[in-house]
């Protein structure tokens, strides 16, 4: 007999619950365990969406167009805001949504925070100029903070370097005799756009032996990575090693050894473009690129 393990799995949609009094302050008691009860986890390596509904001390569902919100993560240790980032209205009244993307995390360190939503509107209707902000409570006692920890459970280890060696690059038409200059490229590498990194730092290195010749990068916003480089890629400024001189490419004269590069942009796709000279005897032995 054969036992089959069945493991579940669960969708949590419990938003956070925030009150609107019409800024007058009802001291009401109530049982009010889940709304005192309430905190969020935010988790690195991952995308986090938390989802929040705003009532009224009865807990009856308002509506929230017209303000704009913000969300305010506070460093409970010093007081020090850690970021502020809009909340997506929904349709549905009362509903906010809050998206705290993975690449929001990275240089934020794992323990406990505040968070507190704050609601902004015209401070003359229908007029603008100047905003005024309001919180909202996070329960009945008037609290405006909700405890957040930021835990490590998904944090991802760095990407692997992408590697192109010596008969990994291809002639841009394959079969046909091309003309001196020789020119090849390597495949697309993906550059991690999709992360929606503030600052996109890509680096790369190069291990030549007697090469001769020009080295080029290229970059594309295109979804498909192996369109034609000539037409969906354009070229890309870098920098060499320790220098703050920006280039378009770099030229090697009979050159043995390793260098390396470094460019900051926000991409979809990479592409590398060598074009060897007419006497060149040498190899790009191995180029390594991490984005």
């Amino acid at each position: 007999m054969s036992y089959q393990t069945i493991y579940r799995l669960y969708t949590i949609k419990r938003p956070i619950e925030l009150v609107i009094n019409n800024r007058v302050l009802r001291m009401t008691r109530t049982d009010n365990t889940i709304m005192n009860n309430q905190k969020i986890k935010l988790h690195k390596g991952v995308d986090n969406k938390i989802d929040f509904r705003v009532t009224d001390p009865d807990r009856k569902p308002q509506r929230v167009d017209g303000y704009v919100v913000d969300a305010y993560l506070i460093d409970k240790a010093t007081q020090r805001q850690v970021f502020r980032k809009p909340l997506t209205l929904s349709s549905e009244k009362g509903m906010m949504i809050l998206e705290v993307n993975e690449s929001e995390l990275l240089d934020i360190t794992p323990g406990f925070y505040d968070l507190a939503v704050v609601a902004k509107e015209e401070f003359i209707p229908k007029t603008t100029g100047e905003m005024v902000g309001t919180p909202f409570f996070t329960n009945l006692e008037t609290d405006i903070t909700i405890p957040v920890e930021v835990k490590t459970s998904l944090e991802q280890s760095p990407t692997p370097s992408y590697v192109a060696e010596e008969d990994d690059w291809l002639i841009l038409t394959p079969g046909r005799q091309q003309l001196p200059p020789l020119r090849s490229y390597t495949s697309a590498f993906p550059a991690n756009r999709s992360k929606i990194h503030d600052n996109s730092f890509h680096s790369f290195s190069v291990r030549l032996k007697n090469y001769t010749g020009k080295l080029e990068v290229l970059g594309s916003m295109d979804n498909q990575p192996d369109q034609h480089p000539e037409l969906k890629y354009f070229p890309l400024k870098f920098t060499q090693g320790e220098s703050d001189n920006v280039v378009d490419y770099v030229e090697f004269e009979d050159f043995t050894g390793i260098t390396w590069f470094n460019f900051d942009y926000n991409l979809q796709w990479v592409k590398f473009q060598r074009t060897d000279d007419n006497d060149n005897i040498g190899e790009i032995k191995k180029l390594i690129f991490r984005s």
